[in-house]
C-alpha cells in the first residue's frame, strides 16, 4: 500500500534536499521545554468542575469524554494547552479571536482567565476514554503516515512532535491518542481550510495529506493509548 503512494521526483531534481530540510525544521520545533511546575499552575480544578458542568459538559461530557464524534475529549489534556485553545476563542486586542468558532467564541467570553485556567486544571484531571477507528482497513495507512510521514511528499512523521503513543510533548503538542476521529479528520482539514497561517508547523503538515491519509492517521489516532500499559512502561 505504501508503494502506491509514493511519486518519483521529476527528473534531474532530487525530493531528498526538501524532505532532509522539512524533517529538520520539525525536530527543531518539537523538542522538548520544560514543563510548568504543578504548583505553578494556578488553576482550581474544583472551581473548573462547577464551571464545566455548566458551560462545557453539555458538549465535552461531564467527564471530558465527548460522545459526539465531531467533538473533542478534552480528559486528561495538558492544562497549558487546554487554557491556550480557550485563550485562542477570546477576542484580543485586534477584536477578533485567533481561533475562529460560531460555539466556543460566545462561551469563552463570559470566562476570565482565572476561570480558563480552572476549567483547564479539571479537565485534565480527568481519565481518558478513548475512541477507536472507524475503519480498520485504514490502519495500515494511518499508521505509516504518522509514524514515517512520506519523505516523497515532504510529509513529516507525526509521532516527532505528538510521540508514538499519542502522549504529545507538554505543554505545547497536545496529546492527541484516542481523540475522535471525525473531529481529528475535521481539524486537520481545518488547519489547511481556516486556522493555518504563517509561522504555524500544522500549516506546513496540513496540505501536504490528502484526503484519504487524513481518514487514515485520524482512525490510527483513535486506536493510541497515551495511557496504557505501553505508556507506562515506557515512562519508567
Amino acid at each position: 500500500m505504501t508503494a502506491q503512494r509514493r511519486r518519483p521526483a521529476p527528473a534531474g531534481r532530487s525530493a531528498a534536499p526538501a524532505a532532509v530540510l522539512v524533517a529538520a525544521l520539525f525536530l527543531a520545533a518539537c523538542q522538548p521545554k520544560p514543563a510548568p511546575e504543578p504548583a505553578a499552575l494556578a488553576g482550581d480544578a474544583a472551581a473548573g468542575q462547577r464551571i464545566a458542568q455548566k458551560t462545557c459538559a453539555a458538549c465535552h461530557g461531564s467527564d471530558g469524554n465527548a460522545v459526539a464524534p465531531n467533538i473533542p475529549k478534552l480528559a486528561g489534556q495538558f492544562p497549558e494547552y487546554l487554557q491556550k485553545q480557550l485563550l485562542a476563542f477570546k477576542s484580543g486586542a485586534e477584536g477578533k479571536p485567533r481561533r475562529s468558532s460560531p460555539v466556543m467564541e460566545p462561551i469563552v467570553a463570559s470566562l476570565s482567565q482565572a476561570d480558563m485556567a480552572d476549567v483547564a486544571a479539571y479537565f485534565s484531571s480527568l481519565a481518558l476514554s478513548p475512541a477507536k477507528a472507524r475503519s480498520p482497513a485504514r490502519l495500515v495507512l494511518g499508521r505509516t503516515v504518522f509514524q514515517e510521514g512520506d519523505p516523497d511528499d515532504d510529509l513529516p512523521a507525526c509521532v516527532t512532535c505528538h510521540r508514538a503513543l499519542g502522549g504529545g510533548i507538554r505543554p505545547d503538542f497536545p496529546r492527541i491518542g484516542g481523540q475522535n476521529p471525525d473531529y481529528v479528520e475535521d481539524e486537520l482539514a481545518r488547519w489547511q481550510q481556516i486556522r493555518g497561517h504563517r509561522g504555524k508547523l500544522m500549516s506546513i503538515i496540513a496540505p501536504r495529506l490528502k484526503p484519504e491519509e487524513r481518514q487514515a492517521v485520524a482512525d490510527y489516532i483513535a486506536e493510541l493509548r497515551p495511557d496504557g500499559p505501553a505508556a507506562q512502561s515506557a515512562s519508567r
